[in-house]
């Protein structure tokens, strides 16, 4: 008996891996473009250059995060009246739901790894703060309230840390909480003046925007174990909203260039930049998906929701 227990249980172990080994995947640049009078959400495959409509509404929606697990995005959006965060599931026949109520702004949302929670800031305080809720927007609390401005969280890749942004010291720099206790300290121990931090895929480093002399935008890692900055793309042009491809290969970003924020990568293996979106209006605030390739799919059939 115990013998058929085994192999039975063995062959859960091996049909559960073949799922996962043989589920083909498409890594897709997710982003906001104004480009027809109303910010929505877009998703470009870099390789082929295909883009999708992810939304499509009279009104703004912004900041798109994906979450592997729930198969599901999550943005900002005006449709009623202030910026509250959405989800929408990736099955076409549904539609958005609302998950943060009225009365303030709530922005900058990412998923925690296991898709159970969402990282937020909200201005609900009459300051930016960092604030955590379930995946249906129940539990709403703070992770730490000051009367600094802390803001652009983001979840390291195995969900026990959230770096994020404050500006309790006087100017905006750089912080992690652990997630266990929600404890505050700066990045490897040291002052890093920045904006918008975003993990690499092995945890081992942040991206983020600094500023140059001249105030404008610019693209650093941090290494996390040595404190070692060094600045990614020599460019004086201003940039912003950097983020690491899943295989840690590329950056995606955005560059003001004729007026115009326009969305590049920046390969490290070729040290180059390379365009992905050109076009007036504002192309920016993107995020990395990988998608399966049945729900990459179905997204080129729809024409935004």
């Amino acid at each position: 008996m115990c013998g058929l227990i085994f192999i039975f249980a063995m062959s859960l172990l091996v049909g559960d891996a073949s799922l996962n080994t043989e589920q083909a995947y498409v890594d897709v640049v997710l982003y906001q473009s104004r480009h027809d009078g109303y910010r929505n959400i877009y998703a470009i495959e870099p390789v082929s250059g295909q883009k999708v409509q992810i939304t499509s509404h009279t009104s703004h929606d912004a900041y798109p995060h994906w979450s592997s697990r729930r198969e599901e995005f999550i943005f900002s959006s005006e449709r009623n009246g202030w910026w509250q965060l959405w989800s929408l599931p990736a099955d076409t026949d549904k539609t958005a739901r609302q998950l943060t109520g009225p009365g303030s702004w709530n922005a900058y949302a990412k998923w925690s790894p296991d898709g159970e929670q969402v990282v937020f800031a909200s201005g609900r305080d009459g300051k930016p703060n960092i604030y955590i809720m379930n995946a249906d927007g129940a539990m709403q609390a703070a992770a730490a309230k000051t009367n600094a401005a802390d803001n652009f969280p983001a979840w390291s890749p195995d969900g026990s840390m959230v770096a994020f942004s404050s500006s309790r010291n006087g100017a905006l720099e750089l912080f992690i909480m652990d997630t266990r206790k929600w404890d505050a300290f700066p990045v490897a121990g040291m002052p890093v003046l920045g904006s918008f931090p975003n993990w690499s895929p092995d945890g081992e480093e942040l991206v983020y925007v600094s500023h140059d002399t001249n105030g404008k935008g610019d693209i650093s890692i941090l290494n996390l174990g040595t404190g070692a900055v060094s600045r990614v793309i020599a460019s004086s042009e201003d940039k912003n909203w950097p983020t690491w491809s899943p295989d840690g290969g590329q950056l995606a970003f955005s560059l003001m260039r004729d007026g115009d924020w326009d969305l590049f990568l920046f390969d490290f293996a070729s040290q180059k930049m390379i365009p992905l979106v050109q076009q007036p209006g504002l192309d920016g605030q993107a995020s990395w998906a990988r998608l399966s390739e049945e729900v990459w799919q179905e997204l080129k059939i729809s024409k935004g929701r």
